[in-house]
């Protein structure tokens, strides 16, 4: 009669163990799903600043072009010059 309770015993603590043993593999499962998605967000993050600092970066070049348009336009707005020509002089200070 002991034995049989023991037997008895011992199959429920196997199966107790199997079921934390599932549970584990689906907590695994699902925490490295969970990691691989922080990694794709983290990615595409890294990539949107890049574009940003790209963005930045291009208009701060163009920051003291536009200064220098704008003061040729005031300078030249009563000189003889059409616009094609101050289209012309802005292109080639661009350049």
């Amino acid at each position: 009669m002991a034995l049989s309770s023991v037997k008895s015993e011992s199959k429920e603590v196997v199966k107790a163990i199997e079921s934390h043993a599932d549970d584990l593999e689906k907590t695994l499962s699902q925490l490295e799903l969970t990691l691989s998605e922080l990694r794709k967000a983290d990615q595409k993050r890294d990539e949107q600043l890049s574009s940003l600092k790209d963005e930045v970066d291009n208009i701060r070049d163009m920051i003291p072009k536009v200064m220098l348009y704008i003061y040729i336009e005031r300078e030249c707005f009563f000189l003889p010059f059409s616009s094609v020509s101050l289209f012309h002089i802005f292109g080639i200070i661009l350049a």
